[in-house]
């Protein structure tokens, strides 16, 4: 079924992509995270998924790893609540008020 959310969605790659046409729309999960934070400042205030503060880091062979600290800014999902994600994908729950500018119309 058609939503709010999933037009906006379309229509924000659709500007995208007329400047960039290689690129393709992979990440639904972190939009739902977008639309479903309360502070767009606070990536923590997302209702889809959990996420703690970690200290990222490699090592010789170039295997990644993160370790939970606070105070560095970096974040990573550790859960996802799959409900509340189509729930907010389908713009049945979101908590994020978006605001669109209006066209101003040319004066002849």
């Amino acid at each position: 079924p058609k939503s709010p959310g999933l037009d906006l969605i379309h229509h924000g790659m659709g500007i995208y992509l007329q400047k960039r046409p290689f690129k393709m729309f992979h990440d639904p999960l972190a939009a739902s995270i977008i639309f479903s934070m309360s502070d767009l400042d606070d990536v923590t205030s997302s209702t889809v998924c959990t996420f703690v503060e970690v200290k990222l880091s490699n090592n010789a062979r170039n295997e990644w790893r993160s370790d939970p600290m606070v105070g560095t800014n970096h974040f990573i999902s550790i859960a996802c609540d799959q409900t509340k994600f189509w729930r907010v994908f389908a713009y049945q729950e979101t908590k994020t008020k978006l605001k669109h500018k209006k066209k101003k119309k040319k004066k002849m």
